[in-house]
């Protein structure tokens, strides 16, 4: 992991830029150089693509300590060489999303970002980062997913999907101003507005490599249907893309959705999956308890609706089968490789916080595999093939069952529906 030490050289930049921000909100703008950044603690996490830090923000004299910004920030460090798209993609969506708060503009001026999201502060090239507000301390929903309260996970859940459905209201009609952020960040190389077809196409790709290795011939238009869009319905919205259980913080009473370095403008069905796969691109993938999901899904369609009332027709539930469907291949993709080399065991006394990969395909193609073709849309083709699939991998592996989170594996009590 990377060290606050490591990361001087970012820091100065991240002041500078919060500086030339805060000189340019003043009559005559001000005097360079006032504003420092000290790293406060160890990192708050990241991945081998990024690393998060709080920072403590200082100015120079008296005189120039009315800077407009808060007394901490927090800077996220995007790796050059592992990153890809991730900063274009973070910075244009948090930027976006800010000047979609009036016409006050980028959340750096003043105001609050349209949704639950950060409010982007500052954003650096060279090195890549972003400079956001700081939230404070707080837990997120996989804190109570792998907890061992039922009731309070269920509680969450609803709140976690009520501000993914609030982002998506709210952003609906943020599509050109994402797109010209994303040229603005990327330039000539700057990426899709919607990642959702790059993503089905290397799917498609990927499971063609490796389906001859289990003795699997495809059916005829199954890799094509694969590859099409799967929805009809047209309910788009932006979104961080990757609403894992753990990519939220919640404090001082609200949800905050984090990690947008995956944010892309497509279908909302393919976030609202995540409470029917569930949790298609995330470590934490543990089944949810039925009537927790069940709620926390009509939370979600509360939240969006005003924006999308289709969420609530039959065209809808359809483009959600079809999505989910598409989710179960796209983890497929991604993972069959390494649960064919072996699950990877906890050590030893250590709690098991993430299913083993095996569990979680068999439970997601099975899901697919038991649909009739009404279900999936215009695609038989794939049930056919999860089939194949299921077949071949429970022959395998044997029957590898899928559990439900940790916190609902006690008696839930719910209220009133």
């Amino acid at each position: 992991m990377t060290t606050t030490g490591d990361l001087g050289p970012a820091l100065v930049a991240a002041a500078e830029a919060l500086d030339r921000a805060a000189r340019d909100r003043e009559p005559g703008g001000g005097s360079p150089g006032r504003i420092t950044l000290t790293p406060v603690g160890e990192p708050l996490g990241g991945s081998r693509r990024s690393t998060v830090v709080r920072a403590a923000v200082a100015a120079g004299s008296a005189r120039e300590r009315d800077t407009g910004l808060p007394e901490q920030v927090v800077v996220k460090v995007f790796d050059p060489a592992t990153g890809g798209e991730g900063w274009v993609r973070e910075a244009a969506a948090l930027d976006v999303l800010g000047r979609g708060a009036g016409p006050g503009g980028p959340a750096s001026r003043g105001g609050a970002p349209v949704g639950p999201a950060p409010l982007l502060l500052a954003a650096v090239a060279e090195p890549p980062l972003v400079v956001l507000s700081d939230l404070g301390a707080g837990s997120s929903l996989a804190d109570s997913l792998l907890g061992n309260r039922g009731d309070e996970a269920a509680r969450h859940l609803v709140r976690w999907a009520t501000a993914l459905g609030d982002l998506h209201r709210r952003s609906a009609d943020l599509r050109s101003g994402f797109e010209a952020a994303l040229s603005r960040f990327g330039g000539a190389a700057a990426p899709a507005v919607d990642s959702s077809v790059e993503m089905l196409d290397r799917a498609a790709a990927l499971l063609a490599e490796q389906l001859p290795a289990l003795g699997i011939v495809p059916p005829a238009g199954a890799v094509d249907a694969l590859r099409a869009p799967p929805t009809v319905t047209d309910a788009c919205a932006l979104t961080p893309a990757d609403a894992c259980p753990d990519n939220n913080l919640e404090a001082g009473g609200a949800t905050t959705l984090l990690d947008f370095e995956g944010a892309t403008f497509r279908h909302v069905a393919w976030d609202a999956a995540y409470l029917t796969v569930p949790w298609p691109s995330c470590w934490c993938s543990w089944r949810l308890e039925e009537q927790a999901g069940v709620r926390a899904l009509r939370a979600w369609r509360e939240a969006v609706l005003p924006a999308f009332p289709v969420v609530g027709t039959p065209a809808f539930e359809a483009d959600l089968w079809a999505v989910r469907a598409r989710w179960a291949f796209v983890s497929t993709a991604w993972f069959l490789e390494r649960a064919l080399a072996g699950d990877e065991a906890p050590a030893a006394g250590a709690p098991v916080r993430m299913p083993g990969r095996r569990a979680l395909l068999l439970h997601r193609l099975g899901s697919v595999a038991d649909l009739d073709d009404r279900e999936a849309g215009t695609a038989p083709a794939l049930l056919a093939l999860a089939r194949q699939l299921v077949e071949r991998l429970t022959a395998l592996w044997g029957p590898v069952p899928l559990e439900l989170a940790p916190a609902f594996r006690r008696t839930v009590h719910h209220g009133p529906a």
